[in-house]
């Protein structure tokens, strides 16, 4: 019997296209491919706001997990 991860990711993401993203949040703890879905839709758009840079900071500092993650299936060395 086929196991869901035994699914190409390029199957998976034509099934996220048809799952709400309420239903996204839900299902990111239930596997990378989930959560992985649920950051791209997460920090898809990043507003640093110069007039609070405490708050620019702190999001830039998120932001560090979704470059490595990006970065870690290419061959280039990402310093953060």
């Amino acid at each position: 019997m086929a196991n869901a991860s035994d699914l190409p990711t390029e199957i998976w993401l034509l099934i996220a296209q048809y799952i709400p993203r309420s239903q996204l949040f839900r299902l990111k703890s239930l596997n990378s491919f989930f959560l992985n879905c649920w950051m791209d839709i997460k920090w898809r758009k990043v507003l640093i706001d110069t007039e609070f840079p405490h708050r620019a900071v702190r999001s830039l500092s998120r932001m560090v997990y979704v470059v490595q993650r990006i970065f870690s299936s290419s061959s280039d060395n990402v310093y953060v």
